[in-house]
């Protein structure tokens, strides 16, 4: 069974749930410390960061096809059904008011966890916040059948891919009429330059359409951030007369430069350049975008846990139908997405529309092949020591979440290593493999001499913490 039963009642571990929670926590990192290690331009624009070789691009590929949504959707789902399984055991307690009452705190603590997050530890593209305030709205859905639910999932699902293709066609035709307009010599000028800004002959470039574009960063931990491809610095230059000659590429030489300067200041100056951004996440785009993106997971977490599919209930033969359909499916969906076809016709749309409408249907996909074959391997006992670190790092998924930032701006900023913008895809890729390493040591050495990670144990304290036991006598019946 992988829900043991506790007379009658459920307990608080959820095997596959603590196996599929560490699987996703390790492999967030896998898009995020490209966004920790890389001027944004540089990141997200293929070829502006002059790396054309078979490393590079193998590496960034399947950052962006396996892992861009996958993780961060696997955590928001299991983060539903977590939330499903304290809102019944709230309901079918005798204590339901004391347990209703440590659900709530529990997301108003990860509140203040996720503002310590953003603007202390300097990560703007923090989930706790959006996670705990979305929450709070969780409740009137407990009670919903399970198809209601889904319905309202694929509802959501399409608002989200209609919302997110503009801006996703915008980065490909970006994309696309960079590397038509560039020769190879001048990539590398890009990647190579100390510093970064070059004399360009701006003669020989066309502007580059879609400069002053929005972009969503698909996952940064949070969810479609807005981020501009040119910093305001680089906007006010342009407005300046001395720089009305810039061409397209100058411009982004620049504002990927002005961007390698920032991260490589201190700690102070940092935290201004950051505030705002994380500011934007809690505000604007928790209205535009979290909701209907983190919410759409949560109820789909509620709609798993109900139909036996997060606690190994199902039939095995419907496991593997899921797996086998959504990688089938969500990989076809990514590969057609990064494909770059030139000559028009059926391959070219079907391009087009897999990376335009594609994104939330392959994440969704993708993280559900993952749960899937998760079960799978929980049910036949396959490589048992695998389950266990994995169910180890979900025990620790808090913890290890922000230790990740740590880590990161440890090694990228200035106030830490300054690695910011020194690397390149393959040895951030070989970087993340030691990071992810790393913590799975962690998690065991920790978890074999105490019985929850630290940052778990503050939060349960903080919970516990004069919880009341009841309602007061009469209380619920004025």
């Amino acid at each position: 069974m992988l829900i043991p039963q506790n007379h009658g009642q459920p307990v608080s571990r959820v095997e596959l749930m603590d196996v599929a929670r560490g699987f996703a926590i390790l492999g967030i990192l896998g898009l995020n410390i490209f966004i920790f290690a890389l001027p944004f331009e540089a990141m997200i624009i293929p070829g502006v960061w002059g790396e054309h070789n078979l490393a590079n691009t193998l590496v960034w590929e399947t950052a962006v096809i396996w892992f861009s949504g996958v993780m961060r959707g696997m955590i928001s789902i299991l983060f539903g059904a977590a939330a499903y399984l304290m809102l019944m055991r709230a309901q079918g307690a005798a204590d339901g008011f004391g347990e209703l009452d440590r659900y709530f705190r529990r997301l108003l603590l990860l509140i203040v966890f996720g503002l310590i997050h953003s603007y202390v530890l300097l990560w703007p593209h923090d989930i706790l916040f959006v996670y705990g305030v979305i929450g709070l709205l969780l409740f009137p859905f407990r009670n919903l059948p399970v198809k209601t639910l889904l319905v309202m999932v694929a509802v959501m699902v399409f608002a989200s891919s209609v919302l997110t293709a503009e801006n996703q066609s915008e980065i490909a035709a970006a994309s696309e009429t960079l590397e038509q307009e560039l020769s190879e010599e001048e990539l590398q000028q890009l990647r190579d330059a100390e510093p970064l800004m070059e004399e360009f002959d701006g003669s020989l470039l066309t502007p580059i359409p879609g400069l002053q574009l929005t972009v969503q960063m698909a996952d940064a931990g949070s969810v479609m951030a807005q981020n501009t491809v040119q910093s305001d610095a680089v906007q006010e230059d342009l407005a300046a007369p001395s720089q009305e000659d810039l061409s397209g590429i100058e411009a982004i030489a620049k504002s990927i430069n002005d961007e390698i300067e920032q991260r490589q200041q201190g700690y102070i100056s940092n935290f201004f350049a950051f505030a705002p951004l994380s500011l934007a996440q809690q505000t604007e785009e928790m209205a535009t975008n979290h909701l209907l993106d983190i919410g759409t997971f949560f109820l789909l977490g509620f709609a798993l846990f109900k139909n036996g599919f997060l606690t190994g209930k199902l039939h095995t033969a419907v496991y593997l139908r899921i797996a086998v359909i959504g990688y089938a499916i969500g990989l076809t969906i990514g590969f057609l997405g990064r494909m770059d076809v030139e000559d028009a016709g059926l391959l070219q749309n079907l391009s087009a529309l897999a990376d335009g409408y594609g994104y939330d249907y392959r994440r969704l996909l993708l993280a559900l092949a993952n749960l899937a074959s998760l079960a799978l391997i929980l049910r036949f006992g396959i490589a048992p020591w695998f389950n266990g670190i994995l169910s180890k790092c979900g025990r620790m998924a808090l913890s290890l979440y922000v230790l990740q930032t740590v880590m990161c701006n440890g090694l990228f900023l200035g106030s830490g290593l300054g690695l910011f913008g020194a690397l390149e895809h393959y040895e951030i890729g070989i970087l993340f493999l030691v990071l992810t390493l790393f913590q799975i040591w962690l998690a065991s050495f920790w978890l074999s001499r105490f019985k929850q990670g630290p940052l778990e144990k503050i939060l349960r304290l903080l919970i516990e913490f004069k919880t009341p036991t009841s309602a007061p006598s009469g209380a619920l019946a004025k």
